[in-house]
């Protein structure tokens, strides 16, 4: 698929005039015309791939190609259908997934659910408290986010929370601009970025930049943690 900007320069040469709303319209019928397109491509490839009748391959193309209805909803194909029941499926495990680990690496500090920190608080995926939940002196609200980081994450620094905890693998994500956003937040929260150590690791290699006082391998999250329900504030070593 062309990028995006591709597509509506495409559609403006041939109507310069569209209004916004029609040029939002027909960029995603054009987005779902190169999605079919791909879809009857690769359908092909495999179905020749077959060593079975002509015959079975036009019932099999068919039935893969033709609009279907899966759980009272009709989709413009049996692969369109199949895939976004599964990305629907998997994309609020995935997240989930995220946050139970960081929830582990916290209890594998010794720090307890309900006394030391609290899950899905308010705004927050997990908070901490110095030193406990009934008498806090101070929290420290994090902000967890499974592959990628987005603009959201970097905005939740700001409104949900004061570090963020991951397991981002795109380390063109993290651009010089997104790196001063980030900075500029943690420089308020007194917090981190932790994520994979190949991933912080790429960052730095790609900035060539000392990033150790915003950026920490996400191994580092439950001592960190820890400390902070000890005394306050996280290391800053």
């Amino acid at each position: 698929m062309p990028p995006t900007r591709d597509i509506i320069d495409e559609i403006l040469r041939d109507n310069p005039k569209l209004d916004v709303n029609a040029i939002h319209a027909r960029t995603w019928d054009k987005m779902k015309e190169y999605r079919s397109r791909y879809f009857k491509e690769q359908v092909d490839i495999f179905i020749d791939s077959l060593e079975i009748s002509d015959e079975a391959k036009r019932i099999v193309r068919n039935a893969l190609l033709e609009p279907v209805v899966i759980d009272d909803v009709e989709y413009e194909s049996f692969l369109v259908g199949i895939g976004r029941k599964m990305s629907q499926s998997i994309q609020p495990r995935s997240g989930k997934s995220a946050e139970y680990c960081g929830e582990i690496e916290l209890q594998r500090q010794g720090l307890e659910r309900g006394v030391h920190f609290t899950v899905r608080n308010k705004r927050s995926d997990l908070t901490l408290y110095h030193p406990d939940l009934e008498s806090p002196k101070a929290t420290h609200r994090v902000e967890v986010k499974n592959m990628k980081i987005r603009e959201r994450g970097v905005r939740g620094l700001s409104f949900d929370g004061d570090s963020l905890f991951g397991f981002f693998d795109e380390p063109g994500e993290f651009t010089e601009g997104e790196l001063q956003v980030i900075e500029r937040k943690l420089g308020q929260t007194g917090g981190y970025v932790y994520l994979p150590i190949g991933t912080l690791k790429s960052i730095e290699a790609k900035i060539d930049k000392d990033l150790n006082h915003i950026l920490r391998e996400n191994t580092r999250f439950g001592p960190d943690m820890a400390k902070f329900v000890q005394t306050g504030s996280i290391p800053r070593d």
